[in-house]
């Protein structure tokens, strides 16, 4: 029964980790209906190894390509950022995952931020075209998306858009930005879990 649990929430976390949906909020909601009580760590190890083996093998063919040197600073800049906002809210973002009542007002935002990136985004700027501001944005919301029901795709390619950036330029800086954090946060969760086994 706890494999199957187990695959499930996988299943959960890779259909909404590419949309602009928060997969952590999905995740929250589906262990309190299925009373899932085993040991968060792991699950957390267990979901993000798929979710990062997922966003290299997606973007295998793009990354050295894209991978600039200014780009890495970007994302550099963006990591370091992240680092910063989750580490000086850790509590606080930890005890927003303790009840689905607490998505309600991050999943408001995100819905609302989508439907204005709809309505008022042009798309004009590439890659290569990226500014100091477009990392230090997606570096803060990255952070601030730790909040179940606050997507992390969502906000960081919704501000990129607002910045003017192309939808395909938002979305890959957005998913490149991710993989350092992803990888930081799991060998976190992997030096948290060695600690207690």
């Amino acid at each position: 029964m706890l494999t199957i649990k187990y695959i499930f929430l996988g299943i959960v976390q890779g259909l909404t980790e590419f949309l602009p949906v928060s997969s952590s909020a999905h995740l929250v909601i589906f262990q309190d209906l299925l009373g899932f009580k085993e040991n968060q760590i792991l699950l957390y190890i267990v979901l993000h190894v798929g979710t990062l083996l997922a966003l290299i093998v997606f973007l295998f063919k793009d990354i050295k390509r894209l991978l600039t040197i200014r780009v890495l600073f970007y994302i550099f800049l963006a990591t370091i950022l992240t680092m910063v906002i989750v580490l000086l809210g850790e509590d606080f973002f930890e005890g927003m995952f303790s009840a689905p009542a607490n998505l309600v007002l991050p999943l408001f935002i995100t819905g609302i931020t989508l439907l204005c990136t709809k309505k008022f985004t042009k798309g004009l700027r590439s890659l290569s075209e990226l500014k100091i501001g477009d990392a230090f944005w997606l570096g803060i919301l990255q952070g601030i998306s730790v909040i179940p029901g606050l997507s992390r795709s969502g906000l960081t390619i919704s501000a990129l858009l607002f910045r003017n950036a192309q939808r395909e330029t938002a979305f890959k800086f957005s998913f490149l930005a991710s993989i350092p954090v992803i990888l930081g946060a799991l060998l976190f969760k992997i030096g948290e879990f060695s600690q207690i086994s």
